[in-house]
C-alpha cells in the first residue's frame, strides 16, 4: 500500500470500505481504490491476526512493512510475467 501513499504510521486513521480506503499520511489526507489481490490478502491477514491488540507500534509496523514488502514482491512478479 505504500506504493498508493499509505503508510504504517496512517494506520489509526485508515478507513476501509469496499475496496476503497481514506486516511491521513505523513500529514496529507488520501483516499484511493485498493487492488483486488491487495485487498484479498488484507482481508486473509485481518483475519488471522487478534487486530493490534497487546501489539507495540513498533512490533506492529516492522510486521506489516514486512507484509506489505512480501506483497509488493508478488505483485510485481505478477505485473512483470503479465507484461513478460
Amino acid at each position: 500500500m505504500s506504493g498508493l501513499g499509505l503508510r504504517s504510521g496512517a494506520l489509526g486513521t485508515l478507513v476501509i470500505k469496499g475496496n476503497a480506503f481514506n486516511c491521513v499520511s505523513k500529514g496529507k489526507e488520501l483516499s484511493d481504490t485498493i487492488p483486488d489481490a491487495l485487498l484479498a490478502f488484507l482481508k486473509r491477514w485481518m483475519r488471522r491476526k487478534k487486530l493490534f491488540v497487546g501489539i507495540p507500534l513498533p512490533a506492529m509496523k516492522k510486521s506489516l512493512n514486512s507484509h506489505i514488502e512480501r506483497l509488493f514482491k508478488r505483485l510485481f512478479k505478477i505485473s512483470s510475467d503479465k507484461q513478460g
